[in-house]
This record gives C-alpha cells, structure tokens and sequence, in this order.
C-alpha cells in the first residue's frame, strides 16, 4: 500500500517538474497596455503581433511584427533571446497561448499585453 502511494507521488513529482512547475504555473508574465505603449521603440523588446494577416493589417502597433500563432512553433528563429519578447493579439487570448509556448523553451523572456488590442487605447498602423 504504502509503496503504491509513492510511486503515485513519485511520477506526480515527476511529471511536474517536466511541466516546469505546477500545472498553472505561468511561464511568462501579463504587462498592461500602458506598460507596452511606453516600452514601443524601445530596442530592448521584440513585438509579436500573434494575430492573422488580416486581423494585423487592420491596425496594430508601431514596430510589431506579425508572426500568426499557428506557425510560432516553426517561426522561433525569428525571436531574439536576446530581448524581451512581448506577444500582442486582438482580446490576450492567442498571445498568452504563445507566452506559454514560448516561454517554455530555454532562454527566452516572455510576456503577454494583457487585454490585447481591444484593451490598446493608443495610436495603431
């Protein structure tokens, strides 16, 4: 008996710490839309606009680049480790899916704009 609750908390054990922590653990950290109107232009972060060609096209922010959630798995040479990566999408949704993904790859800093562009009260291109 006792050695059948060990094993179960063993291969818990286990497969948490493969997870990278607890299941709800979040890999990345939300910023406010003022905090990323104030980082725009700053070359220390990489925008990520996570959102189709058609939704970007109608409006996103200056400096981002649009790299449509699909194919960031295929497109991580395109992210610079050696900035901060900050995923943007239309509502926080599809750009925390990428924060996580990415965020669990070594050596990327990652964070999502919380609200997305429907939170985004600033000038769009």
């Amino acid at each position: 008996m006792y050695i059948a609750i060990a094993v179960v908390v063993l291969v818990f054990v286990f497969l948490m710490m493969k997870r990278g922590g607890d299941s709800g653990a979040a890999t990345y950290e939300d910023l406010s839309t003022e905090k990323v109107h104030e980082i725009v232009g700053d070359s220390s972060y990489q925008l990520v606009d996570v959102r189709e060609p058609n939704e970007f096209s109608s409006g996103h922010i200056e400096g981002a680049e649009n790299i449509p959630l699909g194919t960031i798995s295929s497109s991580l040479d395109k992210l610079d480790k050696d900035k901060k990566i900050v995923f943007i999408c239309r509502s926080g949704n599809r750009s925390s899916k990428a924060a996580k993904m990415v965020g669990a790859e070594e050596g990327y800093e990652v964070y999502n704009m919380k609200g997305g562009m429907l939170a985004w009260k600033y000038e769009v291109k």
